[in-house]
């Protein structure tokens, strides 16, 4: 690897000039071979930790960049002997030329490893580095014996050439964890440019300059005069291009100045006229993190270009391009001032300089001023005013022995390149900076310029403040217009002090002049208050904030100091990992939250004597607070790290916590010579106070506490933001406790319908939220009306009904914790109600407790339709009823109070008068103590349980069997009356038709061992069970389910989970907020669930790999319910509820775990490569997309007693089903490994494969004594369901190398949608279907009547549908069409008078492999609307909707006509149909025509006319004892279910085709029509052509306006030729069946040049007498010329686009737009014609 970087800095560097001799590349790179061993080990694993990408990553990335990626080495290295601890050979000649040209500026910028400000390139904590001594760089002691090291440098670099090599490293970044850097020529005093373990982005290569006089900001309407520069342009070549065009280019004070100057501030010395850099900038274009490449000015971006304009370019993106307004060329008066002097001398000159300095800003001077001098220029005064405003500095000068001059100048150019350029400063030493914005404030006082001479003087012996005149003091600025800080528009001086320390310089003394910097800088910032200071420029150590501290009630503790280094340590290393922020990160975090971080600490901590193995002192008296308060909710809620479930305070994989005994806090075993440690808690924590904090937290991406957002409000008329109808509400915020909020409804005269827990907070309305209220009043979810949310991406939203309702939708039901940070919910409320409530209580054995739950079996129907809810237990029951009145409800609950009476126990009614009455008197008073550690599994029990006899009995009986185990927690809280709107929440749908929601727990304790926690786990699970099985197709509750929730993704949300994904997607789409089991849950195997235990994750893992293997195999019908079913062999059961339409009979393949083995390592090591994606990286996408990740089957493996060469068990039962329907293609449809043309089944040059005979598929040759092998199918395939899951696939591709393959429905006669070792997106279950008669497309104007489709919907269910719309839909002649149809070109019947497919599409919803979900059509990404309609989708994304415009009904004359005869016969029957075709066609038939038949349509002829133009057919016909007719009908779907459905012919077998698009010329002169006619003739003896008279012929088209080859336009016929392939056909055999088949069609490819063929494979003839073997898929697998045939002229702008979309070949597919040829490894199954 490393040697392709190497050879590829040769040719980067080579491009460096006359500074870069080629001995010193040469020895370089010589060098950079030998130490592979170094760099591939030290920097991967080293510099980049362990988010180290592998080789074939580091490889791929190279490969799309263009080879432009290299590894980073120190450009000072060949003065050195060793590299990274390893011998190098030093050499000298190349060292001299380093030396000789250390510290010149034009050197170091031809270098990516140096940097202007030297420490950068060093790792200053640890001194690893290599660098010369920049005050004498031949000094040896600075290489001599010296080990160089990479030290700051980013580990690889990009040699950024364009846009594209931008996007190609956030992609990388993305997937791999590496961070980037980016560099352009290295003016950075903040090491920004620079860093440990990144990927450089180096753009000094893009040094682009233009000069437009008349330039306008994409989609604005005002020009500027303008230079455009690329961010790798020198100012000084800049300044000469403007001077050249008469203009001044305002920008910095040094030659080789890039970009990040104008995006931080950029002052300059002409800054008080002309404004900063920010200000004269006009357009931007740059690729931000996204991976978007964005045009940003004040018309479009305008967010990003305001941001851009002073928050610096390094935060926002890479900028590729800069348009900055110009003014003209300027005459400017120069002042300069040299003398020498002492101390005091200088303190007087800076003296003068403050008395003088407002009046020369206000004059129009800028410059800078040092220690002895001044340089300032003006362009407002002529020579004489500029003398007389400077004499007084000029008299300073000359008073002591120096001098003073005005120098008149041309312009810009001509000051910059005498006084600048020539005088340049060496650069190259280490220095840190101070620096402060003075405002004119100070200058404007007498006493304000007294003091603030007197602090320069005090601060000369440390250094000479540097001062830039360079702010915009006469600028005219338009206030809020950028993004610096306003200091700049009210300050005069920037303010400059300078240390510098050596090449040997210790950590310790690099950190005391960093903090003598610090100190000396404070006096500025003391007087300046509210001021601030350059971005570009200032202090790199600044810490405005105390770093971090501890949490209540510790502030004061006496153990802060001592735990404070272990923390530090302990933390940031060992629980963050290697990517673990630094302390500065974290300083910056604190104050961008203002001082609200803190480092966690367990609150239960005072009772220990260790913390982190480290001594720590115990307080008593704070110990003896926590344990008496130890299990109080109200205590508990007070402290960040204490949690009501205790067991999530520790690591239960390894007992690391800091646990009491919550049954005996004062246990001394649970503290006594125990060692504290933070367990599962949060390193750090966010005390929340507003919307702010999340945003810096999301910024961050990590975890935060909430508990101060405790906000509660009442409105009587609430009006949700952007909506019309007013709510009575309560508004609060996620911290408030709920018997706070209960008290406050009641102070109101309101009812806040909520949980049975006074601490209860947000959480509890985002995941469903069920009350004992919630029979009459609905749950938690039905209440909210609008919640304010910051979702992951930064961004602060108010989500209703009426704005970001997808999320609105979202959040209530699939959890808060998976969409963004709640900071305020508000809920609908009730009025003030009377309650009745049941209080029942006994005491009883174990039969006793059966016979109250069987009680309550019976009757709690009857109480939920009487308005009743509540809990029940073993012992009782408490219940609420807001509908009846006393007597009423005392007759209700007569039976079990009369159970409780005779048990020894009570029971009674009480009447309260309100929600908060009862509240406080039953729950509040008698709250349950927290804290224990408790396993809960769940499930929502329906109604239909309790509506029969025999269903009581038998949930009864299974309570009773659950009994000895735990006694069921039963809620009786479902939504059982509320008058529900369907689909308004996303709930899982079970809650509305469930009861009860019943509970089963266990309990484990502070001691358990983690062999007890899992036992625990699995019992509970054990025990809820029999409930999951009594309730299939139910679901258990996101608040409260089982940890370890098989198929959670059904059980918690039911059908709503793939739309929950996409919203997931859309708000999330980089997984900051992740959580066990939660939306986008990606699986076990991520660190952050390292403390779930390890064997119920291994469990859950391989009840995954099973359900992943095997799910796929048998497809049940689409509106059949799911059910269970279990994976059995002789080894091995495993139980598992699928998620989606796939399940597997309950006999069928019973070698399903024998070959779990043999998948895994033959796929993955085989098929995929040696690169394949590890086990870890597909469970992780498995979990991702929802579990609808499958390993790919044969669906013919029954028939088989092997496979991939082990044994297996055939199953008769199956294989006779598969046989039976081995060639229907609705069977076919419903399996992903099957092909309409089923040699794409097999590796066509290897034999293998898993094929029948598909002649005769119960021909035992086919499979006995046949190894059945995966062939060309690809290896693993994802059954998509949403948007998400194909943006998860191109993030997946785009990370482990795996090519993607699509498939709809497997009409492909080319191949392209299977693939051995691809990663196979089946589109099958996409099968929307919607009429719109007034459709618009998005972003458009015009309507149209259309019919939106999912790329899976069948084109016979399409058609039944307009037709129930009296509607007609133009489309393709087999029922099983999917959407490739439309995309490659799609020829109808019908096409002659309405058009392709491609000309009925007017929107498209596609997500390309830039992972980006996209709207196509003519009004917006209209270059992929066009690509898309001709370019196939197989190049350019995955179609996820069409929208097709659609005719009205239309009455059809079908011609059917049928003949018999010799060879001799048919060629005259296809003489007659070329004289005739020409003519049908003018009059509007389209059709098929074979060797013996034809079948045509009309819907613009009646049955007169079309019986007078086909009667020479039906003579001809009916002369040769065949038959003819006209058969008039209704509409197309009546002749499509008549002639098409009914007699659809056999798939699955092997077909060669050959196809030309045959143009009209051929059939208008009677030479050119017997030319065809003999041509055919000569090729009947192989073959009876196929004709498809599916042309546009009589159709309006616009020119250019899709992309299909323009012959289609042209032409009248698709002539097709086609052959067959047998099961056990030879290589040799299909190579000379190819060939065959290309050789007969040659003849008219002759006689039609220019023409071309169908791209599209997809439609099968049904004739009249059902011709069985002529299935047509059309298009030579092996065209020649085929970027032509398919296209014509469009080719290369069709690659143009796909290019911009596909920059990395995610797509690649054979003879597809931007094919990269037949030797990639993806078609090592195509045989080589």
């Amino acid at each position: 690897m490393f040697e392709m970087g190497a050879r590829l800095c040769l040719i980067a560097d080579n491009n460096h000039g006359p500074m870069n001799p080629t001995a010193m590349l040469s020895r370089t790179i010589l060098l950079a071979i030998r130490l592979l061993p170094t760099l591939v080990l030290g920097f991967t694993h080293g510099a980049l930790g362990f988010a180290n990408p592998t080789a074939a990553q580091w490889r791929a990335l190279n490969g799309t960049v263009g080879g432009r990626l290299h590894a980073t080495v120190p450009f000072e290295l060949p003065c050195f002997s060793t590299f990274n601890r390893r011998p190098t050979n030093p050499d000298p000649a190349t060292c001299a030329v380093i030396q000789q040209n250390y510290t010149d500026p034009d050197f170091r910028i031809r270098y990516f490893g140096a940097y202007m400000i030297s420490q950068w390139e060093t790792c200053q904590s640890t001194g690893a580095g290599c660098l010369l001594d920049d005050t004498n760089p031949s000094n040896p002691l600075a290489f001599e014996g010296t080990d160089c090291q990479l030290g700051n440098l980013a580990s690889y670099h990009i040699n950024v050439a364009s846009v594209t090599d931008i996007q190609a490293a956030l992609a990388f970044s993305l997937t791999t964890g590496v961070r980037l850097s980016v560099k352009s020529h290295g003016h950075d005093y903040k090491g920004r440019s620079s860093g440990k373990g990144t990927l450089g982005l180096w753009l000094a290569s893009l040094n682009s300059i233009a000069y437009e006089p008349a330039f306008i900001p994409e989609e604005c309407n005002h020009s500027y005069t303008s230079i455009t520069i690329g961010p790798g342009a020198r100012l000084a070549d800049v300044y000469t291009f403007a001077d050249e065009h008469n203009a001044t280019f305002i920008g910095g004070y040094h030659q080789t100045i890039g970009s990040g100057f104008f995006l931080g501030g950029g002052h300059s010395i002409l800054s008080p006229v002309f404004g900063l850099g920010v200000d004269r900038v006009v357009q931007l274009k740059i690729v931000t993190p996204d991976g978007q490449f964005r045009v940003a000015n004040e018309c479009q971006n305008s967010d990003l270009f305001w941001a851009l304009r002073g928050g610096g370019g390094s935060a926002f993106g890479v900028v590729t391009e800069l348009s900055l307004r110009v003014e003209p060329k300027v005459t400017l008066q120069a002042a300069i001032i040299r003398f020498s002097g002492n101390i005091s001398t200088i303190g007087d000159w800076y003296a003068l300089t403050v008395e003088n300095s407002l009046q020369w800003g206000n004059d129009g001077w800028g410059g800078h001023i040092l220690g002895t001098g001044l340089i300032h220029v003006n362009p407002k005064l002529n020579n004489t005013e500029a003398q007389a405003s400077m004499q007084p500095a000029i008299d300073f000068a000359i008073s002591h022995g120096g001098s003073g001059i005005i120098d008149e100048l041309p312009s810009w150019n001509s000051f910059f390149t005498k006084y600048v350029t020539t005088a340049e400063a060496a650069v190259g030493p280490e220095v840190m900076l101070g620096t402060r914005l003075l405002p004119k404030t100070l200058f404007e006082t007498s006493s304000g310029r007294t003091n603030l001479s007197n602090a320069i003087r005090n601060v000369l012996p440390f250094a000479n403040p540097y001062i830039v005149a360079g702010t915009p003091l006469l600028f005219s600025y338009v206030e809020g217009s950028t993004s610096v800080t306003p200091a700049w528009r009210s300050a005069l001086w920037h303010f400059g002090l300078k240390g510098q320390f050596l090449f040997n310089s210790t950590v310790e003394g690099r950190a005391s002049e960093y903090t003598a910097v610090n100190e000396h800088i404070q006096v500025f910032r003391d007087m300046s208050p509210g001021s601030g200071a350059y971005f570009i420029v200032g202090n790199a150590s600044r810490l405005d904030s105390p770093p971090v501290m501890f949490s209540a009630p510790f502030k004061a503790s006496r153990l802060a100091t001592q735990v404070l280094a272990a923390l530090l340590l302990g933390y940031a290393d060992d629980v963050l990992g290697s990517a673990s922020p630094s302390v500065a990160e974290w300083n910056a975090l604190n104050a961008t939250v203002g001082g609200r971080l803190h480092i966690t600490v367990p609150f239960e901590l005072p009772c220990f004597s260790e913390f982190n193995g480290q001594p720590a002192i115990p307080e008593p008296a704070v110990c003896a607070a926590i344990q008496q308060n130890y299990t109080d909710p109200d205590f508990r809620i007070r402290h960040f790290g204490a949690y009501m479930i205790s067991q999530w305070e520790t690591c239960q994989t390894t007992g690391a916590g800091c646990l009491l005994d919550d049954t005996n806090p004062s246990n001394p075993v649970a503290f006594g010579g125990t060692n504290c440690q933070l367990g599962n808690l949060a390193s750090y924590h966010i005390n929340v106070s507003s919307v702010t904090d999340i945003q810096a937290a999301f910024a961050f991406s990590r975890s935060t506490g909430l508990a101060d957002l405790n906000s509660i409000a009442y409105a009587p008329d609430f009006i949700p933001k952007a909506c019309n109808g007013p709510y009575t509400t309560i508004t609060i915020g996620p911290g408030a406790r709920l018997a706070d909020v209960y008290a406050f409804a009641d102070e109101h005269n309101a009812t806040f319908i909520g949980g049975y827990h006074q601490t209860i907070g947000s959480g509890y309305f985002l995941g469903g939220g069920h009350s004992i209220l919630s029979p009459v009043f609905g749950l938690g979810v039905d209440r909210v009306v609008q919640l304010k949310v910051v979702t992951p991406d930064g961004h602060f939203r108010i989500a209703n009904d009426c704005q970001n309702s997808d999320l609105f939708w979202a959040l209530r039901g699939g959890g808060g914790s998976a969409f963004g940070v709640v900071t305020e919910l508000s809920l609908r409320v009730e009025p003030r109600v009377t309650l009745q409530a049941a209080i029942i209580r006994f005491s009883g054995n174990m039969s006793t407790i059966g016979d109250w739950y069987e009680l309550t079996v019976d009757n709690s129907l009857q109480w939920g339709y009487e308005g009743w809810g509540g809990h029940i237990q073993s012992t009782g029951l408490i219940h609420v009823n807001p509908k009846l009145n006393n007597s009423e409800a005392q007759s209700s609950m007569q039976s079990a109070i009369d159970f409780a009476v005779s048990r020894g126990g009570s029971g009674f009614i009480d009447e309260l008068p309100s929600w908060n009455a009862f509240f406080t008197k039953y729950v509040t008073t008698a709250e349950a103590p927290v804290g224990p550690e408790i396993v809960l599994a769940s499930r929502l029990l329906p109604k239909a349980l309790f509506e029969t006899a025999q269903n009581r009995v038998n949930l009864s009986n299974t309570i009773r069997n659950v009994l000895p185990f735990s006694n069921p927690y039963i809620v009786v809280g479902t939504p059982l009356l509320f008058p529900y709107v369907e689909g308004s929440t996303s709930v899982t749908p079970a809650w509305r038709t469930a009861l009860w929601h019943l509970n089963v727990k266990g309990q484990f304790f502070f001691n358990s061992t983690a062999e007890e926690r899992v036992s625990q786990y699995a019992t509970v699970s054990q025990h809820i069970q029999p409930f999951r099985d009594i309730s299939p197709g139910s679901g258990a509750y996101f608040n409260e389910g089982d940890v370890y929730e098989p198929d959670h993704e059904y059980s918690y949300w039911g059908d709503n989970y793939p739309r929950l994904l996409e919203v997931k997607h859309k708000y999330d789409p980089h997984h900051l907020m992740d959580c066990w089991q939660c939306l986008g849950w990606r699986g076990t195997n991520d660190s952050l669930y390292s403390c779930y235990l390890q064997m119920l994750r291994k469990a859950m893992l391989r009840a995954f790999v099973i359900k992943g293997q095997y799910q796929h195999l048998v497809r049940k019908p689409s509106n059949q319910k799911i059910s269970r079913y279990s994976y059995a062999s002789n080894d091995a059961t495993v139980s598992q509820l699928p998620t989606n339409k796939f399940a597997m009979s309950a006999r069928a393949f019973p070698l399903a775990v024998h070959i779990v083995c043999a998948l895994l390592l033959s796929y993955a090591d085989g098929a995929l490569g040696s690169g394949a994606p590890s086990t870890a990286e597909w469970n992780a996408l498995n979990a991702t997309v929802g579990g609808r990740l499958h390993a790919t089957l044969p669906v013919e493996l029954p028939c088989f007693s092997t496979f991939n060469g082990h044994p297996i068990g055939p199953n008769p039962t199956t294989c006779a089903t598969i046989q039976q329907n081995y060639t229907d293609a609705d069977f076919r449809i419903q399996h992903f490994g099957t092909y309409m043309d089923s040699q794409w089944q097999t590796c066509q040059t290897t034999g293998a494969g898993c094929l029948l005979d598909a002649t005769n598929p119960s021909n035992p040759l086919a499979f006995n004594g046949t190894n059945c092998q995966l062939g060309n199918l690809p290896s693993y395939h994802i059954d998509v369901s949403t948007a998400a899951d194909v943006q998860s696939a191109f993030a997946f591709s785009r990370s482990t190398g795996v090519k993607l393959s699509v498939k709809s429905h497997g009409h492909d006669y080319k191949g392209r949608s299977s693939g051995n070792g691809t990663l196979g997106l089946w589109l099958a279950d996409l099968t929307s279907m919607a009429y719109e008669p007034d459709f618009t497309p998005e972003a458009c104007n015009g309507t149209y009547t259309t019919i939106t489709i999912g790329p899976g919907a069948r084109l016979a269910d399409v058609y039944a549908f307009a037709d129930q719309h009296n509607a007609t839909f133009i489309g393709g002649y087999h029922q099983t069409i999917g959407s490739g149809y439309f995309l490659g070109g799609g020829h109808s019947v019908l096409s002659p008078n309405f058009g392709l497919g491609v000309d009925r599409v007017v929107q498209l919803k596609v997500v390309t492999p830039d992972g980006q979900f996209r709207v196509a059509n003519e009004c917006q990404n209209s270059d992929l609307f066009w690509a898309l309609r001709g370019g196939g989708g197989s190049a350019f994304g995955v179609l996820t909707e069409l929208s097709l415009r659609v005719e009205p009904r239309v009455t059809l004359q079908a011609a059917i006509i049928t003949i018999s005869g010799n060879l001799s016969t048919i060629g005259d029957w296809y003489e007659l149909a070329v004289e005739k075709s020409l003519q049908w066609g003018y009059e509007g038939w389209g059709g098929h025509i074979l060797g013996n038949s034809l079948i045509h349509v009309n819907p613009k002829l009646n049955n007169s006319e079309a019986q007078a133009s086909m009667q020479p057919a039906i003579d001809f016909a009916v002369s040769h004892g065949g038959a003819g007719f006209i058969d008039e009908l209704p509409s197309w779907n009546a002749f499509f279910t008549k002639y098409v459905t009914s007699v659809e012919v056999a798939v699955g077998t092997e077909t060669t085709v050959s196809s030309r698009l045959l143009p009209t010329t051929l059939f208008e002169t009677p030479e050119s029509r017997a030319n065809l006619s003999n041509a055919i003739r000569n090729v009947l003896p192989f073959a009876s052509p196929y004709i498809v008279v599916g042309t546009p012929l009589l159709f309006p088209y616009v020119e250019g306006s899709t992309s299909v080859t323009p012959a289609w336009r042209t032409s009248l016929w698709h002539f097709i030729l086609t052959g067959e392939i047998f099961f056990n056909s030879t290589v040799a055999d299909r190579v000379s069946a190819y060939a065959a088949m290309s050789q007969h069609i040659q003849p008219f490819r002759d006689m039609s040049p220019g023409s071309g063929s169908y791209f599209v494979s997809v439609a099968y003839l049904a004739s009249a007498d059902t011709n069985p073997d002529v299935p047509q898929n059309e298009g030579d697998v092996y065209e020649p010329d085929y970027e032509y045939s398919y296209w014509g002229d469009n080719y290369p702008r069709l690659l143009e686009v796909k290019h911009k979309y596909d920059p990395d070949h995610l797509m690649d597919c054979w003879q597809c737009v931007g094919w990269k040829g037949a030797n990639d490894p993806q078609y090592s199954c195509y045989v080589s014609v």
